[in-house]
């Protein structure tokens, strides 16, 4: 009896069994079609930048200055190691360790996504949010996640990890039309980068995070909350 119990499980079982079969069988063909496809368009150029123009008088005296993006990038050697490190333990730990996705982090995201129904969550390193700033949109889809991800895996073949980290600390957004952290000082203190307390560093590290929510023209104390946040986390990380 157990016996013909248990074949009619198998029997009822196999049309089930068929169904998965045939339907991973055909998301396995779109994700090859879909990688097959962004392998052909990927392109790795150089952005347009849109610098701030200047306007002297005969003297060479800057009295005015005029804008679309306000840009200063530096090199990474003029970055003070306490803003590089703010910015590895908020955004991205393990940077120095992946290939331009962390596995375990896209996991964790995708798991509470599931659970959610929506794409909250982003697992994004450093070398994806990148790419989202140089090559694709912020759209929310998983087709763009998928092409994030080869795009990432493709920058880290052509740039080396202290070249992802200076572009990428030159073109994150602060708002108000300012990208990178060099412009970011002199807009908000209207200093040079090499002239701020760690104090003022960590202030302005606080907004590329949500950049609307942390505008500290707007909501001063939601950055400055934010600032307090991020040396903390430093703090403990070091301990």
């Amino acid at each position: 009896m157990k016996q013909f119990t248990g074949f009619l499980f198998i029997i009822v079982l196999i049309p089930l069994l068929l169904g998965i079969q045939q339907a991973i069988a055909k998301e396995w063909d779109k994700s090859h079609h879909l990688k097959d496809k962004v392998n052909e368009s990927i392109e790795l150029t150089e952005p347009t930048l849109k610098m701030p123009i200047s306007i002297t008088d005969r003297n060479g005296l800057v009295f005015a200055e005029e804008y679309v993006e306000w840009r200063y990038p530096l090199a990474l050697n003029q970055i003070p190691d306490f803003l590089v490190d703010l910015f590895l333990e908020s955004e991205d730990k393990g940077f120095f360790e992946h290939r331009g996705y962390d596995v375990a982090a896209i996991v964790r995201a995708f798991a509470v996504n599931t659970a959610n129904d929506d794409l909250q969550q982003g697992g994004s390193t450093i070398t994806q949010q990148l790419i989202r700033i140089r090559f694709l949109t912020t759209e929310k889809t998983y087709e763009r996640k998928f092409k994030e991800l080869l795009y990432a895996a493709e920058l880290e073949k052509q740039s080396t990890k202290d070249e992802i980290l200076e572009m990428y600390l030159n073109e994150m957004f602060f708002g108000n039309q300012v990208y990178g952290i060099g412009a970011a000082a002199t807009y908000y203190f209207n200093r040079p980068l090499d002239e701020l307390s760690q104090a003022e560093m960590a202030f302005i590290a606080a907004i590329p995070n949500n950049p609307s929510r942390y505008n500290p023209i707007v909501y001063f104390d939601r950055t400055k909350k934010r600032q307090e946040l991020l040396c903390h986390s430093l703090l403990k990380a070091v301990q």
